[in-house]
């Protein structure tokens, strides 16, 4: 089982940006309890704010570069790992 923690600065800004653009069954599973992101869907913002959403979150993301221009997204993700015994012998 997996269970997510705090996401960083960069994250968050992103996921702020798109969330009115998302349909419900699009909704961050993590967050709200829902279907997660990969239910089939259709477009998720209108056609014509495309550019302008891209151009947000390019400057959101600027804060997010690594020395190298990457980008980097950080989140804490625990995994909860189980097993089942072997059955007793008889």
């Amino acid at each position: 089982m997996a269970t997510f923690g705090p996401q960083d600065e960069g994250w968050v800004a992103i996921d702020e940006l798109f969330t009115p653009y998302l349909p419900p069954g699009m909704l961050d599973a993590r967050r709200s309890g829902r279907r997660g992101p990969f239910a089939p869907c259709g477009r998720p913002y209108p056609p014509g704010q495309r550019e302008d959403l891209r151009q947000r979150a390019v400057s959101l993301l600027e804060d997010s570069r690594n020395a190298d221009g990457s980008l980097a997204l950080t989140q804490d993700v625990r995994y909860t790992l189980g097993r089942c015994p072997a059955p007793a012998a008889q």
